[in-house]
């Protein structure tokens, strides 16, 4: 009875965790949205008015550093460079792409230096500067600089890699 009870309590809180996270993802900002309704303005003169009134207020935004302009590029590369750090996905704005989330699977790299700290645990650092590091004791075949690595997402929030197809081990990022 206990355990059933533990189970509807522990479903409930993560509904009401779900939902909050929902409700913080970001908005369109209002002044953005002033620009495009000014499209549904059928007076010419009026149309023109509108968007002239609005786009400087973007443009002023923009400038006082309340509106920030994001490419889509800017947002796979942060996010690349963030792979293997609990990031929330509501820090990016677009979750729509199915190609940006697949990317954040798993990354395919190169070794460029190698390390063992004081347990024998292999330490790499990698082509975009990150550094991980084995975080399970079993011995690895030796990495080596140029070899290439492949960090994928696991279960319950871990990572494996595979260096050159070889046999997966467990690691976590390091900065």
């Amino acid at each position: 009875m206990i355990r059933g009870i533990s189970l509807i309590i522990g479903f409930c809180g993560l509904a009401i965790s779900s939902a909050s996270v929902s409700a913080n993802e970001p908005d369109t900002p209002a002044i953005f949205g002033d620009v495009l309704s000014c499209a549904d303005i059928e007076d010419a003169s009026q149309r023109l008015d509108c968007y002239d009134e609005s786009v400087a207020r973007l443009a002023k935004s923009y400038g006082d550093d309340e509106l920030q302009v994001v490419s889509r590029q800017s947002i796979v590369r942060s996010r690349r460079s963030l792979f293997g750090f609990p990031v929330p996905d509501a820090a990016f704005a677009d979750q729509s792409n199915e190609d940006d989330r697949a990317e954040l699977n798993e990354i395919e790299t190169a070794i460029v230096s190698v390390s063992n700290d004081a347990s024998g645990r292999a330490i790499l650092t990698l082509e975009d500067g990150s550094t991980w590091e084995q975080s399970e004791t079993r011995w690895i075949p030796e990495p080596k600089p140029g070899e290439a690595i492949t960090i994928r997402r696991a279960a319950l929030g871990s990572y494996m890699a595979s260096i050159e197809d070889r046999r997966a081990f467990r690691m976590k990022r390091r900065d």
